[in-house]
């Protein structure tokens, strides 16, 4: 179980990164969210592309001190263990980890309670 994204509900507000940010790092930043929606604005026309954890591992599998984990459905970070290398960031195939001086930001999906769902007002997102 994981987050779904659907593109033809998504309206780019960016309100379930605003969501996202403020959960985890208690502010209102999208660059320190845990998933990316990237809108195109073309001749009157949206292209909206987004980075969800699809829960596929990769991260966890390459990560030099084990610092990620699957547990109980979700990915979760050991912070103490996170040694900032990027490794997990790189081979991200969604491209949704992002990368501070000290840590991953991974997508626990809240914990079973995503904020980024709760937050949006199109049905984009589901969980």
């Amino acid at each position: 179980m994981g987050i779904k994204f659907d593109p033809e509900k998504c309206h780019g507000c960016k309100y379930c990164e605003l969501a996202c940010s403020a959960k985890h790092e208690k502010i209102f930043n999208p660059s320190k969210a845990r998933l990316t929606v990237i809108c195109r604005y073309n001749k009157g026309s949206i292209t909206v592309r987004g980075h969800i954890c699809i829960q596929c591992k990769i991260c966890m599998k390459i990560c030099p001190t084990d610092a990620i984990e699957f547990t109980d459905g979700h990915m979760t970070l050991d912070e103490d263990k996170c040694i900032a290398c990027g490794e997990c960031a790189t081979k991200c195939p969604q491209k949704c980890i992002a990368m501070t001086d000290v840590k991953a930001l991974i997508c626990d999906t809240c914990e079973g309670d995503p904020e980024c769902v709760k937050f949006c007002p199109h049905g984009a997102l589901t969980y």
